[in-house]
């Protein structure tokens, strides 16, 4: 089922997808989220990508 594939990005480092759960490494030009009291399950959470 093609609905059920999840995309890919050029790269992690140059991704524009900040969402993914399968992230190695933050992106550029993204500032990161932290925020010791909050969960996400993004391994890099970036300012303005809508968090769950």
């Amino acid at each position: 089922d093609p609905r059920a594939a999840t995309p890919i990005g050029l790269g992690c480092r140059i991704c524009e997808r900040r969402d993914c759960a399968q992230r190695a490494r933050p992106p550029a030009g993204g500032r990161l989220a932290i925020d010791p009291d909050r969960r996400t399950y993004v391994p890099y959470p970036v300012e303005g990508a809508g968090l769950r």
